[in-house]
């Protein structure tokens, strides 16, 4: 088996796994792989067993913002981190912050003293990123596996590129309303942040239709069929 998401180059494999959202998933393969059997989109998402735990404890959100996660992987070289975090704090909103990095982000004391000062809670390296997505109304995050897992739990977000590889991803959530791209990080201000999240925060409707969005894409048994498949 072959794990892949770029579709740039043939593969000799008996099994093609691409679990990402394309709008094209169903041939973006075709001229590559002709005799192996393709395994595409999000129905099979290899997601950790908790994500299924939690996915039967959640719920459709009334998309009312009471708490947001800010979670950009565990690197987050690009430090989009701490861009999130001074953008909300300048909004005043009277919600709870979630942020998790991993214990190896390069801005970790930035982030951490950020989080002091204006009273959010910082997890690091956290094994409980499926209880924070299940407790959040709404994500600030990349569109990585990240984004799989957050489609499993029926949670909206707001979206930045962090690699190139998530470009197209990322913009295909937001073409069915599971996610709210608001382009890479590169291009991304404190403004742009600001003015999003400021009106998902006044329209509860955009963000409980994204939160239907996004559960009705992932349903958390990707790895079951994708053993199924591999007949183990």
């Amino acid at each position: 088996m072959v794990i892949d998401d770029l579709a740039d180059r043939a593969h000799d494999c008996d099994i093609l796994l691409d679990q990402n959202y394309h709008l094209n998933m169903n041939t973006r393969y075709n001229k590559l792989n002709t005799d192996c059997e393709l395994l595409l989109g999000p129905s099979y998402a290899l997601l950790r067993n908790e994500f299924s735990l939690f996915r039967k404890k959640s719920f459709v959100r009334n998309g009312i913002i009471k708490r947001l996660l800010i979670f950009f992987g565990g690197i987050d070289a690009e430090n989009c981190t701490s861009l999130a975090i001074e953008a909300i704090s300048e909004l005043n909103l009277d919600i709870a912050v979630d942020v998790v990095i991993g214990k190896y982000n390069p801005f970790k004391e930035q982030v951490k003293n950020a989080c002091r000062s204006y009273k959010y809670n910082c997890h690091i390296q956290t094994n409980r990123i499926a209880e924070l997505m299940s407790f959040a109304d709404l994500a600030i995050g990349g569109a990585g596996i990240s984004s799989l897992e957050r489609c499993s739990l029926g949670l909206p977000a707001v979206i930045i590129s962090i690699a190139n590889n998530q470009i197209e991803v990322a913009r295909s959530l937001h073409s069915i309303g599971a996610s709210f791209y608001l382009g890479s990080s590169e291009n991304i201000s404190k403004e742009n942040i600001k003015k999003i999240i400021q009106d998902l925060y006044q329209s509860p409707h955009k963000v409980k239709r994204a939160a239907i969005a996004a559960y009705s894409l992932v349903d958390g048994l990707g790895t079951k069929r994708v053993r199924r498949s591999m007949g183990i």
